[in-house]
């Protein structure tokens, strides 16, 4: 989007699902984590459970101008072989990327984990880019609910229905590419194959609400169009709540109760980063969450590399046998006050590290995108 049509909640929601997601992913004590900031065990939902689904609901409904422009070049046959080429490359860089960081630091080719968060974003984006390629943007809707449909039947179908170990979905993880090569050698995977189907319906319902918040900007007055977002959002977390009588909320096997669920939750999201937008008390915190989430590849991919790093740093002078990651928790975070705000303020500061340079590059306008 350029920035005369950059919508700040969009920007802002991108920024705050990254920033989450770094402070869940980088506790500092993992038997001392605060309830919202862990996933749920299995069926259920937390706060940790919206970050993912956040961040994929605002990647659609950004898309929405480009996607805009490609299905403009399709309507009059212009779409360049370059523009398909492009998406695919994203696509390449984003799980090369996913496969680097889960390879650090072992480099054990013999374990390593396939899928993961960059992998799944990869797959979305280009799920999308084809589809905006061949349908037209009334169909959004309609193909996102055709994808919660058969993902839905896909799994409460076979007998085996929503176990964790045996549901569709994680006998297709372990079949494509072995259990040694799952999330921790598990018998599933959170972010495996089958289950971004689900993914993509969330991306999906993003580029539907994304058209709307493009469609807002140009009305007068703006409130009707944001109404309509809003509305759009009621629908979908009131469905999701019927949906779960049937098919449980649930993040790993991202259901399709989970997928409406969340989107409801993310309309509501960018409608109040919207609204905050225009107040003065926000501008610092509106510009550090847009800064974030403008370089959000550049966060996610440093963040877990200096995570890494210090897990696979092994003191000397701690005998070789404690990491940089333990030594520098047990010293300077433990004792400062009780266990769980200890864990939070240790991976808070994995996320407040990077923020000067994403200010930086911000007001320069610099921007890392794969």
């Amino acid at each position: 989007m350029s920035k005369r049509t950059r919508d700040a909640g969009l920007d802002a929601a991108r920024g705050l699902a990254m920033g989450l997601m770094i402070l869940v992913n980088n506790a500092g004590d993992w038997s001392h984590v605060y309830a919202p900031l862990r996933h749920a065990e299995w069926h259920g939902f937390t706060l940790a459970d919206l970050v993912f689904p956040l961040f994929l609901w605002v990647s659609g409904a950004a898309a929405a101008w480009s996607m805009a422009r490609l299905r403009d070049e399709v309507a009059i046959g212009k779409v360049t072989h370059s523009a398909g080429s492009k998406a695919l490359r994203r696509c390449l860089t984003l799980f090369g990327l996913g496969l680097l960081l889960n390879a650090i630091p072992t480099w054990d080719w013999s374990t390593l984990r396939v899928y993961g968060v960059l992998q799944r974003i990869a797959l979305v984006a280009l799920f999308l880019w084809f589809w905006a390629r061949t349908m037209p943007r009334q169909r959004d809707l309609a193909g996102a609910l055709v994808l919660l449909v058969v993902w839905m039947l896909l799994l409460i179908v076979p007998e085996q229905g929503l176990d964790k170990a045996l549901n569709l979905g994680a006998q297709v993880d372990r079949w494509s590419v072995g259990q040694a090569h799952l999330y921790l050698q598990g018998v599933y995977d959170p972010e495996g194959l089958l289950s971004t189907l689900g993914a993509c319906a969330t991306g999906l319902l993003g580029l539907h609400a994304g058209e709307r918040i493009r469609a807002a900007a140009t009305q007068s007055p703006l409130h009707t169009g944001t109404r309509a977002v809003l509305r759009f959002g009621a629908a979908c977390l009131l469905s999701g709540l019927a949906l779960s009588l049937l098919v449980p909320i649930n993040k790993p096997l991202w259901t399709s109760s989970f997928v409406l669920w969340t989107a409801g939750l993310c309309s509501a999201v960018w409608w109040l980063l919207s609204r905050a937008s225009s107040h003065t008390w926000w501008r610092y915190p509106h510009e550090l969450l847009v800064a974030m989430g403008h370089n959000a590849l550049l966060l996610y991919v440093g963040a877990g590399f200096l995570a890494r790093v210090l897990l696979w740093w092994k003191l000397p002078w701690q005998g070789g046998e404690s990491s940089a990651r333990n030594v520098l928790y047990q010293t300077y975070y433990a004792p400062l006050t009780e266990p769980h705000l200890a864990s939070l303020l240790f991976a808070a500061s994995n996320l407040l590290i990077w923020c000067p340079l994403l200010m930086w590059l911000h007001r320069k306008g610099w921007r890392w995108s794969a």
